[in-house]
């Protein structure tokens, strides 16, 4: 049994105090009450994990070492960091998935998920290096070849990406991640080659707003207008007051001034409702904001 500690740090001020029971403000006051809240809830948090550990805190760096003895179980230490991933806390969780690497055999998806969280902040190079080993040691796994093709998309590589992420496709063809990335990836050059995949996926991710606008994109220019309009209806109607939320009301505006250019006459009371509604949706949005 490797007795090797599992040691990581953080700077105090990265810790998520949104977990803590205390108001943040308050905390923040009060640099004692901190370091003890802190290391009140890790102690807490590591405790079913088993083993031995230290919690500590000194000029502002938050350090913990944890010893797996018989019977610890790095697999709670490793969905442990899977739920700062969720939450956003991704110093704490690169920390913690960074310690599991150096373990002689680390958990299932330790690597990938280190690499999706080195991608999405940027580490391009580092995601590459380590998803390239995943993809041999994991050959016929679709969420990786679906990662390396993302990370070879943002290193500007959309050849390789187009090849990684088809190849995760032949995989599984019913994934709803590489179905969305094939889709807009396709569609940033071919919207009509883009949309079965990102129709497809929207079936799949019938809550996931972003690929709902990409595949009304999609439709729109693809000549679909009235199948656009209800896809960016249902993502107006999912997340109203969100970023992609606000694109989608402006393409459905957009194409209600279309409507009324193109049919000229007598407005038609439809559209004249949709676009009232949308002037009121905008005054909310001012009112919450200002």
């Amino acid at each position: 049994m490797n007795t090797d500690p599992i040691l990581f740090k953080i700077p105090l001020t990265d810790f998520d105090l949104s977990v803590l029971p205390i108001d943040g403000k308050l905390l923040q006051a009060n640099p004692d009450l901190l370091r003890e809240a802190v290391v009140q809830h890790l102690s807490e948090r590591f405790q079913p994990f088993g083993g031995q550990t230290n919690i500590t805190v000194h000029d502002g760096q938050l350090t913990v070492s944890w010893i797996p003895t018989s019977g610890a179980d790095s697999g709670k230490l490793f969905q442990y960091a899977i739920e700062l991933l969720n939450r956003g806390a991704l110093v704490e969780a690169e920390a913690i998935l960074l310690s599991l690497m150096k373990l002689e055999r680390p958990p299932a998806l330790t690597a990938f998920n280190l690499a999706m969280l080195w991608s999405d902040k940027g580490k391009v190079d580092e995601a590459l290096a380590l998803l390239k080993t995943e993809v041999e040691e994991h050959p016929e796994s679709a969420d990786v070849w679906n990662a390396l093709g993302i990370a070879y998309q943002r290193k500007g590589d959309r050849v390789l990406a187009l090849e990684a992420i088809e190849h995760s496709h032949e995989i599984n063809p019913e994934n709803p991640y590489t179905l969305r990335n094939l889709g807009a990836l396709l569609a940033s050059d071919n919207p009509s080659a883009g949309l079965p995949y990102l129709k497809k996926a929207s079936e799949l991710l019938p809550k996931d707003v972003a690929v709902a606008y990409n595949y009304g994109k999609a439709l729109l220019e693809c000549g679909h207008t009235s199948a656009a309009d209800a896809v960016f209806e249902r993502v107006v109607r999912l997340a109203p007051y969100s970023g992609v939320g606000e694109k989608a009301r402006a393409e459905r505006t957009r194409l209600a001034e279309v409507a009324l250019r193109d049919n000229g006459g007598p407005l038609r009371m439809d559209v004249v409702t949709y676009l009232t509604e949308a002037m009121a949706a905008q005054l909310f949005v001012c009112k919450i904001v200002f």
